[in-house]
Parts: structure tokens; sequence; C-alpha cells
């Protein structure tokens, strides 16, 4: 199959995708009571593509999205074949070109300002490796369990924080490159307690780059607000 008619294949799998899972452009208006100001609700419609399902279909439509807030991707939320070659590596923007889509959304939490379309990008299982993903407070003690996925050695995957009530990440996105030793891709997001009505999860603080550090064995790691 040639490059053009492989790409029109992705797009004719997108349009059918559009039709049987709508999406709901500002979907309604919400009222900001602490400064009067309407406000917009956005949708994030996630397409499964030809390797595996979103929530059992081929696409998942998150609606509802007050703007300005964080909305966030896992690798669980996609499911393979338990015999397929691919792996989950993470999420694009659909409908461009891979190297456009990636520098645009090279993140997994990222901040809802308009609708966006995504579809999900897969690997082919090479030299595989994985990874682990820890939640914890300041003095080291686990809010959430941790989460472990598979990648290639090579790779940079982009991994999301978890919301915590009560608690904000110091970092939304950590990434770093896979080693072929596994006790080296370890993901570590640090998390500092939250007044009451301060908004748990809110804005990552200053110490939100140098938290990218927790990343071990990635010494090239780094983090970041979408």
């Amino acid at each position: 199959m040639t490059v053009l008619a492989a790409a029109g294949a992705l797009f004719a799998a997108l349009a059918l995708c559009g039709a049987l899972c709508p999406g709901a452009a500002h979907a309604a208006d919400a009222v900001d009571a602490a400064n009067g100001k309407a406000g917009y609700t956005y949708t994030v419609r996630v397409f499964a593509g030809n390797q595996g399902t979103v929530d059992g279909g081929e696409c998942k439509v998150y609606e509802g999205i007050p703007a300005g807030s964080r909305w966030s991707f896992h690798p669980e939320m996609v499911r393979v074949a338990d015999n397929s070659k691919y792996y989950v590596k993470g999420i694009k923007l659909a409908g461009r070109d891979n190297d456009t889509a990636l520098a645009v959304a090279n993140t997994s939490s990222f901040i809802v300002d308009e609708d966006v379309d995504l579809v999900v990008a897969y690997g082919m299982r090479g030299s595989v490796t994985y990874y682990t993903v820890t939640y914890v407070d300041e003095s080291g003690r686990e809010l959430a369990p941790a989460q472990r996925y598979e990648g290639n050695v090579g790779d940079r995957p982009v991994v999301a924080y978890r919301y915590i009530e009560g608690y904000r990440p110091q970092a939304y996105n950590l990434s770093g490159t896979l080693s072929e030793d596994e006790s080296r891709n370890a993901f570590q997001f640090v998390y500092t307690p939250v007044a009451a009505g301060e908004g748990a999860g809110g804005a990552a603080g200053a110490a939100g780059a140098a938290s990218a550090a927790g990343a071990a064995g990635a010494t090239d790691a780094g983090a970041g607000a979408a």
C-alpha cells in the first residue's frame, strides 16, 4: 500500500468514526459563579484507530469539559488484543501528519480550551521493556497505586499525572527515554497538599520543572503543562 493510500484509509476511518462518534461542540454554557462570566464547555474525542478499542468502541467522547480544565490520557484507556504485535504508545492530534501532530500534542495531560480530536498512537513491539509510574507525597508516601506500562527501548513516553483529591502535582507530565534496564524506567509524580477551597489538581507550582528529575534513569527527562 502506498503512503497516499494509507493516508486515505486513515482519513476514511476517522470520517466513519466521526459519524459513529459525533462531537458536541460547546455542549453547554456554564456560568462561573465566582466572576459572573459565561464559560464554555468542550469535547475531547479519542479515536482508537485500527489496532485497539477505547472503552470497548472505535472512539470515546468526553463531553462537558469546562473551559480551562485539564484532561489526561492514560494507556489503560485503550485495549489491544492479547496477541497483538502492537502496544499503546500515546496520543496525537487527529487529521495531522505524524510530525505536526506529535509536535503539537506531545503531551498526555493538557488544558482544554477548544474541541479536540485525538487518535491513539501505537508502536510495534520490538525491544520490549516496561516502565513504572508512581504517585507519592513529599515524604514518599504512596497516594495512588503504581502503574506499569509497556514500551520499546528508546521510546520517550509522555506520562500524565493522576488527579488525587486534596493534592496538587508538582508536574502534570513527565517524559524520559526508556532503557533496557527496567529498574531505570521509573517516573515519579510528587504531590503537595492543598488547603480546602484551593482546588485540588490546580496549577502546578514553580517546582514543576524541577520534579521532572523524578523520572529516574531518564537523564533527559522533562515536565510541564501543555
